[in-house]
């Protein structure tokens, strides 16, 4: 026996109810067939209107992307950064197109302008930006205002040391005090939009993310000159970028001790400030010095230069300062790419190495070494808290997952691999997020 459907039932019974309620007129079946002409215009309108819709829409890969995307990229800027960081970054590599990464060219690149920036935007100016679950807190210390610091980064070191150093250290300058170095990467777009919106001076190089001695040399050139630019803005102000410092991105700065140990030089005077490597100081014990080899000496002499010392030392690029006149004696070797990559192929060796190479060379003036000036290799265990306290730079490296040569801080806070933020209260300890 067949079953009747249900729902065509229903149809037969609704159809019987309606022609018998239009019955009661004259040609009541025709009038239920205007009813029904009447509900199939309306549906065929309906149609045409989300067909001529779905024609008019940009179904690009970009636009689509942007389209799935936006109302996550919203939600998330809203939490705390530092749960939400990974997602983002997968979300950057979708939404970031090829074609809106800068062109590498060997000159100065800044990220172009995308949908996905526009994006971040409205999130990143109404939620406070926050990093391992703390806000970016201002710290007001009384130091001379006199040294401009450039931070050499690459775009993998965002999370991890960047976003530490912006917490931190950052908090104690003025924003025009620093810059920050990097490299291209479309990837990472999320991150530089953070590091920009904080009001940090980002400057996106095209040199590559790698060690090699272009690359390294390639920076430190743009490190130079972003200073040389910086003094031509505040040419009338003679007092304001005294000293340069470098700094890497795994360094912690003491700002207000390292001004107070600068204050004991002479700014119009050529001074070389750093700390000669700890592995060279242990091999040359009784004479740390490196000796200028035969290929150097030819290259001299083919750039018609003279070799004012057979023997030299350098500052280890972890971090060091030259004063004023020393960076115009040495603008000539420093400002920019070609001058620092030539500078590094002159003395055949990477950035650190080819500044000390230059100055005691070629310019004739020492290093001065400097205590408490620590890297990442230097071991921190056996200090007080006082001189501590006193450091000029700390640092730290992760081995096999294991944090080494961190300063020796026993503060408990969440995410402080690097110890950063341990030092951070020790100096600071007034700034809301440090434990009481």
């Amino acid at each position: 026996m067949r079953v009747a459907n249900p729902y065509y039932v229903y149809y037969l019974w609704s159809k019987e109810v309606l022609i018998k309620r239009c019955s009661g007129s004259r040609g009541g079946r025709s009038m239920f067939d205007r009813y029904l002409r009447t509900i199939q215009l309306c549906m065929t309108g309906m149609v045409c209107v989300v067909v001529a819709v779905l024609l008019t829409y940009d179904w690009s890969p970009e636009s689509s992307s942007v389209f799935v995307h936006s109302d996550i990229l919203m939600a998330e800027f809203s939490e705390d950064l530092s749960s939400t960081i990974d997602k983002v970054n997968n979300l950057g590599k979708v939404v970031n197109s090829s074609r809106d990464a800068p062109q590498m060219d060997g000159k100065l690149v800044e990220s172009t302008s995308t949908k996905s920036s526009k994006i971040l935007s409205i999130p990143l100016e109404k939620a406070p930006i926050k990093i391992n679950g703390k806000p970016l807190e201002k710290v007001n210390v009384n130091y001379i205002h006199n040294i401009y610091f450039s931070v050499k980064s690459c775009s993998r070191n965002y999370k991890t040391r960047v976003f530490t150093s912006m917490l931190t250290w950052f908090q104690v300058l003025d924003k025009d005090e620093l810059a920050i170095i990097s490299d291209n990467s479309s990837a990472v777009k999320p991150y530089t939009d953070i590091v920009r919106r904080s009001g940090f001076n980002l400057i996106i190089s095209s040199c590559k993310d790698d060690h090699s001695r272009y690359g390294l040399c390639c920076k430190t050139g743009i490190e130079f000159s972003s200073y040389y630019k910086a003094l031509e803005k505040h040419n009338d102000n003679k007092d304001r970028y005294q000293w340069y410092c470098h700094v890497d991105d795994d360094e912690y700065v003491n700002v207000p001790q390292l001004s107070h140990v600068l204050q004991q030089y002479d700014p119009s005077k050529p001074y070389y400030i750093g700390k000669f490597p700890w592995n060279l100081r242990r091999k040359f014990s009784e004479n740390p010095y490196i000796r200028v080899d035969d290929d150097a000496r030819v290259r001299i002499k083919q750039r018609n230069l003279t070799m004012m010392a057979n023997h030299y030392q350098y500052a280890t690029g972890a971090s060091y300062c030259l004063s004023y006149a020393l960076m115009m004696k040495g603008k000539d070797f420093f400002n920019g790419i070609e001058e620092l990559t030539s500078t590094c192929e002159l003395a055949g060796n990477t950035d650190d190495i080819a500044i000390g190479f230059i100055i005691e060379v070629i310019l004739g003036y020492n290093l001065t070494d400097t205590e408490y000036m620590f890297n990442q290799y230097d071991e921190l265990d056996d200090f007080s808290i006082e001189q501590i306290s006193k450091f000029l730079t700390v640092s730290f490296y992760v081995k096999k997952g294991k944090t080494i040569h961190a300063v020796p801080l026993q503060y408990n806070i969440p995410g402080d691999r690097s110890r950063f933020m341990a030092y951070h209260c020790l100096l600071y300890p007034s700034v809301s997020w440090c434990p009481r």
